[in-house]
């Protein structure tokens, strides 16, 4: 074949190929975005069994508080502990930024605002939060997307610190 004939070919491969791979991440994108909206109408509802079905068995969870968990039951039970400090919270996403690392691999951060929520004692109101939770996202087996790390910061301003 002459190189005339080869060359557009070719060409036509690659865009063919990089056309594939943005539809695919746009739609692993959406597939992230999706479990995100979960996590957000677990919160809603205080159901700590709907929370826990988005991450992997042998996930890993922390909050801002420094208290770990490992493994999905682990992270249930105590999200089911944590919702009680959040019975009568509100919290409202502020931004979502999404970056794949690797074709598996996807980390989310979400920026959100925190209203409402009590202290472990149930006895004071907390101040507004802004917090950062970071969720690094595998893609599993089946091509599920599910969170195997999960990290929440709170993110203060310089004033806060002083």
């Amino acid at each position: 074949m002459r190189l005339e004939t080869i060359l557009p070919l070719l060409l036509l491969t690659g865009i063919a190929c990089s056309t594939q791979k943005i539809s695919e991440s746009v739609t692993d994108e959406k597939a992230i975005r999706e479990i995100l909206v979960q996590f957000e109408l677990a919160f809603e509802k205080r159901d700590a069994s709907l929370y826990a079905a988005n991450f992997t068995k042998d996930a890993e969870w922390e909050n801002a508080f420094g208290n770990r968990e490992k493994g999905r039951e682990n992270i249930q039970k105590r999200i089911s502990g944590v919702y009680q400090m959040f019975q009568q919270a509100n919290q409202k996403i502020k931004e979502i930024r999404i970056r794949f690392i690797t074709s598996d691999v996807a980390v989310a951060d979400v920026d959100r605002e925190i209203t409402g929520q009590v202290n472990e004692g149930n006895d004071k109101t907390l101040p507004k939060r802004n917090v950062r939770t970071t969720h690094v996202f595998k893609r599993t087996n089946n091509s599920t997307w599910k969170v195997i790390v999960f990290r929440v910061a709170d993110l203060r301003n310089s004033q806060e610190v002083k």
